[in-house]
């Protein structure tokens, strides 16, 4: 959501001044607040490699009985493995193959915010990395404010945000 350069806030920051915010406003016992992931950019680091090597899915939240084909094909996959975690890995050839669906499906729960993902990839012979819990991966925008009135522009930033949306 924010970078910091500068007199320009950073996620710590910004989730701190949010975090006080509803202590005192709606006195919340406990807050699980996160950036949201930028689905473009992991659909562009996905395009942009010529083979992915890996991909693991992690803190995966089940969905039962989903109608979407490929991720109940994923979601199969990870119901049998036990596991909130799951990896596929594939360094020699093309590597993974990105079409499969079950891989399409795992992609779409990212996007849904249900899970995780972290992509390894190769691009002119050199290692690319994706990781959703990373802060460059997430959407940013940058918010300037005075030096005084640091939390009150963060909370009137987000209330514009959240009528946005």
């Amino acid at each position: 959501l924010i970078e910091q350069k500068g007199k320009v806030l950073g996620q710590r920051q910004v989730l701190n001044a949010i975090v006080k915010f509803c202590e005192e406003k709606i006195k919340a016992e406990e807050l699980d607040i996160d950036f949201v992931p930028d689905t473009k950019v992991m659909d562009e680091f996905i395009e942009t490699q010529e083979k992915i090597t890996l991909i693991k899915f992690s803190d995966i939240i089940l969905n039962p009985d989903n109608q979407d084909q490929n991720i109940q094909s994923f979601e199969d996959i990870v119901k049998d493995a036990k596991s909130r975690n799951i990896e596929f890995s594939n360094s020699s050839g093309s590597g993974i193959n990105k079409e499969s669906r079950i891989i399409i499906g795992g992609l779409k729960l990212a996007k849904m915010q249900k899970l995780k993902i972290k992509i390894e990839g190769e691009k002119f012979g050199e290692k690319q990395v994706f990781n959703s819990s990373r802060g460059r991966n997430k959407i940013r925008e940058k918010v300037k404010y005075k030096k005084d009135e640091r939390d009150k522009t963060v909370i009137e930033k987000m209330i514009q945000k959240i009528k946005e949306l």
